[in-house]
């Protein structure tokens, strides 16, 4: 279940950040783990191919006290399974997210010459009904989960909700007004996270959450709490937007204590970054599954033997310029979008001689 990397690709490796390539072949392209430590640092290995940095602590993790810190990459952290589900770049374009897409800074406020500064009523009663109403479909749709599948318990808290961040009161000044306006905002983010994830968990694989036949929306219907519309405009919204497209937060599993598998799974089943932390060499154990089929294969696995083949790999010559490629003299393959024709050379060079690899792509 592991791949090593013949010399002739070695050239592909990224230093400091990429440790090695590991790559499976299925019917008809190659797939790509992604193995990244920085110097010093503990491995990381995933099907994405990018590591935000700086990284905390894993001993250290908690949740952010701040809504506005929600929307990073996380540690798995317990009862907030929804977290890796939050969109990065979402977009309120059409019904009934519309109503959320306002300017902070120029969108007018009601001023009353003694209360101070507030959002427009009708304004706020239709951020709360739709609160409401998300607040109504996520906890649903768990509900019906864990009637469904008892076996596979994942309690989640919910996250602060909008109206308590006081979008709905008057504040002395428009700057306080606007403010909470902003936290608002990100809370909504949250909470559509939340929707997400309980669209998502409760979605079989073979089902497209997108489709107006969707089980989840089967089901809503059956229940009658919500509109029909209003399952549509949730449809074509990025919240059931599981495509490698739409970028989400993702989240690091530390292999010791993974969540239960069958989260990760649906996690990368829908294209939700998953990256597994396996320490310093010696390498960390696991009975997770899922996670040893990320295990990273080593020449050598103790902590000087990293040390040392980080040291060797970082003296060699610089990296052959690759021509048409836009490469730097002394880089190496950036993944900063330099490489589309390296890559289409690469694939062509891979077909016509595969590697053997053991490495298994997860079902």
């Amino acid at each position: 279940m592991h791949s090593t990397i013949p010399d002739k690709y070695k050239s592909w490796v990224h230093f400091p950040h990429l440790f090695f390539l590991q790559f499976t072949e299925n019917a008809t392209l190659y797939s790509f783990l992604y193995t990244f430590c920085s110097k010093r640092s503990p491995l990381y290995l995933s099907k994405a191919s990018t590591l935000p940095e700086p990284l905390s602590d894993p001993n250290l993790i908690q949740l952010p006290e701040n809504i506005s810190g929600y929307a990073t990459l996380f540690w798995g952290i317990p009862k907030y399974p929804y977290l890796p589900f939050i969109a990065k770049s979402p977009t309120f374009r059409q019904y009934p997210l519309n109503r959320l897409a306002i300017e902070v800074e120029t969108t007018p406020l009601d001023c009353h010459p003694t209360k101070g500064w507030r959002f427009p009523e009708k304004h706020s009663s239709s951020w709360l009904s739709l609160q409401s109403s998300l607040l109504i479909l996520g906890t649903t749709l768990l509900s019906w989960f864990e009637d469904r599948y008892p076996e596979r318990p994942l309690p989640a808290i919910l996250p602060p909700l909008p109206d308590t961040f006081g979008f709905t009161r008057f504040h002395q000044t428009a700057q306080e007004a606007r403010k909470c306006l902003s936290l608002a905002l990100e809370s909504f983010i949250v909470l559509i996270g939340y929707v997400s994830y309980a669209i998502a968990i409760s979605s079989p694989d073979d089902d497209v959450p997108s489709m107006p036949n969707a089980l989840w929306v089967r089901h809503m219907l059956k229940t009658k709490k919500l509109h029909p519309s209003w399952y549509d405009g949730i449809r074509d919204s990025f919240i059931t937007d599981f495509s490698s497209t739409l970028p989400h937060v993702g989240m690091i599993c530390h292999v010791s204590y993974c969540p239960p598998e069958h989260l990760v799974q649906r996690l990368i089943s829908c294209h939700i970054p998953v990256w597994f932390y396996w320490g310093l060499p010696p390498l960390l154990s696991t009975n997770h599954t899922l996670a040893t089929r990320y295990r990273p294969l080593l020449e050598n696995q103790s902590g000087s033997s990293l040390s040392n083949t980080q040291h060797v790999l970082q003296e060699r010559k610089p990296f052959k310029v690759e021509p048409n490629s836009q490469q730097k003299p002394g880089e190496s393959i950036s993944f900063a979008g330099r490489f589309g024709p390296i890559k289409k050379r690469q694939e062509s060079l891979l077909m016509s001689d595969p590697i053997d690899s053991t490495v298994s792509e997860p079902k």
